[in-house]
Parts: structure tokens; C-alpha cells; sequence
């Protein structure tokens, strides 16, 4: 909403959420007590997971198909099933909506009922939230585990939902989840098991050097400010 009072002003979204950051980081605030919220966009399935909402509405989980997350300032209480074996998280909504379909979070052959994510690409503050407090709360036998792309953008998303982000960095504790654990896609899998040659992947672009080296400097930054 912002954004559109004066798009002339701004030019795009992405000026807007810099400068809320920015004023909320100055100020030590959320960005809910400026006043501002970004919208969900971040889903879930799994009926372990039911989300009980201030004004009293539930947001349930469901095994086979997709609900969203609500924000953190909407949320009055997470229930979860004692019984919940896994978290898995997973960058692409094409492939969560897959994995509804074939019921994934009950699926037989699994040791137990689980829970998964998409924060459909880069994820919202909300989805961070949520994970945020998986990783904080769960038993420390209950693994919460990430599949993104094996390239620089899939490596960023799970550097932001692990080890959150520069422009929120005052907010880390609230938004990061050290406990996930990164199982693929890995680059070398692309030859060793799928087996596809480095001459048919597609080359890094000019972008996506500018990235990985913005990357490094971001993961250095968090590593040398981690208590």
C-alpha cells in the first residue's frame, strides 16, 4: 500500500522494503510497531500443525493440500502434534504443490507425520517467523531439513531462512533457524546421480556472480556477529 501511494516516488517495491527496514532497524522495532505489514504469501501442509488466530479462527493443516501462514501478529497459539518426525522445507511452490498431491506429509513410508513449507521463493517475514519457531521449539531429535536449487538464488534462500538476512539483521533471533539442516540439491548430484554433464547445465550469469560474491560477504557478516 505504500508502494502505491506514490509509485512515481519510490519506482519499486523493493526501495519501499528497504526503507521500512531501514527505519526499523534505527529505531530497534519490528516492522509491525511502525505500523507496517508486508502480505503472507508463505504456505503450509500437514494436519500436525493447527494455528490458532487472535480473533479466534483457526488456520488447520491438511495433509494433502496447501494452507497459509498467517502473520506473526495475527498468531495467538501453535499446535503441534506430539508425534511430528520431520519439518522439511522446500523453495519452489510447483514442488510443494507436488508433494501435497502425493500426501507427503502422511505418506506411509515415512517414519512419521511431518510438516512442510514453501516460502514460494524468497521468504516473507512471516514463513521466517514460523520456522523460527519450529527451530526453537521443537525436540532436538525432530530434524527440520531444506531442499532448494543448487544455485546461487536457491543457496540465498537458504542462507536467509538459516542465518536470516542484512537488512534484518536486528531482528535474528526472531527470524532465523540454525537447526536446518541442508539436504540437496547439491551441485554434484547433477552428474553423480542424475547424471547430467557440466555441459548441459546452464552458465552462471553476471547476476549470479554478483550474488554469490554478495553472499560470501553477507555469511561472513552474520559469522563474525553470532554470539
Amino acid at each position: 500500500d505504500i508502494f502505491y501511494k506514490d509509485p512515481g516516488l519510490f519506482g519499486k517495491q523493493s526501495v519501499v522494503d528497504k526503507l521500512v527496514d531501514d527505519l526499523a532497524a534505527t529505531s530497534d522495532l519490528d516492522r509491525s510497531d511502525l505500523g507496517v505489514r508486508a502480505s503472507s504469501k508463505g504456505l503450509f501442509a500437514g494436519s500436525g500443525l493447527t494455528i490458532h488466530l487472535h480473533h479466534g479462527g483457526m488456520a488447520m493443516g491438511n495433509d494433502h493440500d496447501s494452507t497459509l501462514i498467517p502473520c506473526d501478529a495475527e498468531i495467538s497459539t501453535l499446535e503441534i502434534r506430539e508425534d511430528i518426525e520431520f519439518v522439511l522445507i522446500v523453495e519452489k511452490e510447483a514442488v510443494f504443490q507436488t508433494l501435497c498431491r502425493l500426501g507427503f506429509p502422511c505418506h506411509p513410508l515415512l517414519k512419521g507425520p511431518g510438516i512442510l513449507i514453501t516460502g514460494k521463493g524468497y521468504p516473507d517475514v512471516a514463513t521466517r517467523e514460523l520456522v523460527n519457531t519450529f527451530s526453537n521449539e521443537l525436540p532436538g531429535d525432530v530434524p527440520i531439513l531444506a531442499v532448494v536449487d543448487a544455485d546461487p538464488h536457491g543457496i540465498e534462500i537458504l542462507s536467509v531462512f538459516k542465518y536470516g538476512s542484512l537488512a534484518m539483521d536486528h531482528q535474528r533471533d526472531r527470524l532465523a533457524a540454525p537447526r536446518i539442516q541442508w539436504i540437496g540439491v547439491f551441485a554434484s548430484e547433477l552428474q553423480s546421480s542424475l547424471g547430467i554433464p557440466p555441459s548441459e547445465t546452464i552458465p552462471l550469469t553476471k547476476i549470479d556472480h554478483k550474488k554469490v560474491s554478495s553472499h560470501r560477504k553477507s555469511i561472513g557478516f552474520v559469522e563474525q556477529n553470532l554470539d
